[in-house]
Protein backbone atom coordinates (compact mmCIF):
# COMPACT_ATOMS: atom_id res chain seq x y z
CA UNK A 1 0.00 0.00 0.00
CA UNK A 2 2.80 2.41 0.86
CA UNK A 3 4.34 1.72 -2.57
CA UNK A 4 1.10 2.80 -4.26
CA UNK A 5 1.08 5.97 -2.19
CA UNK A 6 4.67 6.74 -3.20
CA UNK A 7 3.84 6.04 -6.82
CA UNK A 8 0.78 8.30 -6.68
CA UNK A 9 2.82 11.10 -5.09
CA UNK A 10 5.50 10.69 -7.76
CA UNK A 11 2.97 10.83 -10.58
CA UNK A 12 1.21 13.88 -9.07
CA UNK A 13 4.34 16.00 -9.40
CA UNK A 14 4.65 18.14 -12.51
CA UNK A 15 8.32 17.46 -13.21
CA UNK A 16 8.27 19.87 -16.15
CA UNK A 17 8.13 22.76 -13.65
CA UNK A 18 11.73 22.03 -12.69
CA UNK A 19 13.37 23.04 -15.95
CA UNK A 20 17.03 22.58 -15.33
CA UNK A 21 20.09 22.21 -17.49
CA UNK A 22 19.79 20.74 -20.98
CA UNK A 23 20.54 17.26 -19.61
CA UNK A 24 17.47 17.32 -17.34
CA UNK A 25 14.85 14.85 -18.61
CA UNK A 26 11.64 14.78 -16.52
CA UNK A 27 10.47 11.46 -18.01
CA UNK A 28 13.73 9.82 -16.91
CA UNK A 29 13.29 11.18 -13.39
CA UNK A 30 9.88 9.51 -13.16
CA UNK A 31 11.19 6.23 -14.60
CA UNK A 32 14.18 6.09 -12.25
CA UNK A 33 12.14 6.91 -9.15
CA UNK A 34 9.50 4.34 -10.11
CA UNK A 35 12.27 1.77 -10.41
CA UNK A 36 13.51 2.78 -6.96
CA UNK A 37 10.02 2.39 -5.50
CA UNK A 38 10.01 -1.17 -6.87
CA UNK A 39 13.59 -2.02 -5.85
CA UNK A 40 13.91 -5.34 -4.01
CA UNK A 41 17.15 -6.75 -5.48
CA UNK A 42 20.33 -5.72 -3.66
CA UNK A 43 22.37 -6.59 -6.76
CA UNK A 44 20.50 -3.92 -8.75
CA UNK A 45 20.79 -1.16 -6.15
CA UNK A 46 24.19 0.27 -7.20
CA UNK A 47 23.23 0.61 -10.85
CA UNK A 48 19.82 2.02 -9.98
CA UNK A 49 21.35 4.46 -7.48
CA UNK A 50 23.66 5.72 -10.21
CA UNK A 51 20.68 6.08 -12.56
CA UNK A 52 18.69 8.08 -10.02
CA UNK A 53 21.63 10.39 -9.33
CA UNK A 54 22.06 10.96 -13.06
CA UNK A 55 18.40 11.86 -13.57
CA UNK A 56 18.26 14.21 -10.59
CA UNK A 57 21.64 15.66 -11.48
CA UNK A 58 25.02 14.56 -12.71
CA UNK A 59 26.84 12.14 -10.45
CA UNK A 60 30.21 12.60 -12.16
CA UNK A 61 30.04 16.38 -11.80
CA UNK A 62 28.60 16.17 -8.29
CA UNK A 63 25.59 18.37 -9.06
CA UNK A 64 21.84 18.14 -8.61
CA UNK A 65 19.10 19.81 -10.59
CA UNK A 66 16.07 21.76 -9.28
CA UNK A 67 13.97 18.58 -9.45
CA UNK A 68 15.40 17.70 -6.04
CA UNK A 69 12.97 20.25 -4.63
CA UNK A 70 10.20 17.71 -5.27
CA UNK A 71 12.20 14.48 -5.20
CA UNK A 72 13.70 14.78 -1.73
CA UNK A 73 10.46 14.14 0.15
CA UNK A 74 9.93 10.98 -1.91
CA UNK A 75 13.48 9.80 -1.28
CA UNK A 76 13.15 10.55 2.43
CA UNK A 77 9.93 8.52 2.57
CA UNK A 78 11.77 5.62 0.95
CA UNK A 79 14.72 6.04 3.32
CA UNK A 80 12.36 5.81 6.28
CA UNK A 81 10.50 2.71 5.05
CA UNK A 82 12.14 -0.02 7.11
CA UNK A 83 9.80 -2.65 5.63
CA UNK A 84 11.74 -2.34 2.33
CA UNK A 85 15.39 -2.69 3.47
CA UNK A 86 17.02 -2.76 0.01
CA UNK A 87 15.16 0.35 -1.12
CA UNK A 88 15.76 1.99 2.25
CA UNK A 89 19.55 1.51 2.03
CA UNK A 90 19.67 2.73 -1.57
CA UNK A 91 17.57 5.83 -0.76
CA UNK A 92 19.75 6.64 2.25
CA UNK A 93 22.89 6.38 0.12
CA UNK A 94 21.33 8.70 -2.46
CA UNK A 95 20.40 11.25 0.20
CA UNK A 96 23.94 11.18 1.59
CA UNK A 97 25.44 11.70 -1.87
CA UNK A 98 23.06 14.55 -2.69
CA UNK A 99 23.95 16.26 0.59
CA UNK A 100 27.50 16.76 -0.70
CA UNK A 101 26.59 17.75 -4.27
CA UNK A 102 26.22 21.30 -5.53
CA UNK A 103 23.21 22.82 -7.31
CA UNK A 104 23.05 23.36 -11.05
CA UNK A 105 20.00 25.44 -11.90
CA UNK A 106 20.22 25.61 -15.67
CA UNK A 107 17.11 27.43 -16.91
CA UNK A 108 15.25 27.23 -13.60
CA UNK A 109 14.48 30.60 -12.04
CA UNK A 110 12.42 29.56 -9.00
CA UNK A 111 15.33 30.05 -6.61
CA UNK A 112 19.02 30.89 -6.51
CA UNK A 113 21.89 28.41 -6.23
CA UNK A 114 22.35 29.48 -2.62
CA UNK A 115 18.68 28.98 -1.76
CA UNK A 116 18.62 25.53 -3.34
CA UNK A 117 21.84 24.51 -1.59
CA UNK A 118 20.50 25.71 1.78
CA UNK A 119 17.22 23.82 1.24
CA UNK A 120 19.00 20.60 0.33
CA UNK A 121 21.57 20.76 3.13
CA UNK A 122 18.96 21.54 5.76
CA UNK A 123 16.64 18.77 4.60
CA UNK A 124 19.38 16.16 4.18
CA UNK A 125 21.54 16.89 7.24
CA UNK A 126 19.97 14.00 9.21
CA UNK A 127 20.77 11.59 6.34
CA UNK A 128 24.37 12.62 5.74
CA UNK A 129 27.34 10.77 7.14
CA UNK A 130 28.43 14.18 8.49
CA UNK A 131 25.59 13.77 10.99
CA UNK A 132 27.12 10.52 12.24
CA UNK A 133 30.67 11.85 12.54
CA UNK A 134 29.70 14.46 15.15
Amino acid sequence: MADKSLEARLRDIDWLLYSGPDLYAPDKVVASLLALIELHDQNASNVLGETVLNTLGNNHQGVYYPAVLAALDLLISMAEAADQPVRMRCARALLNDLYYFEPELGYYDGCSNEELKRFVCTKLQPYSDAEFSR
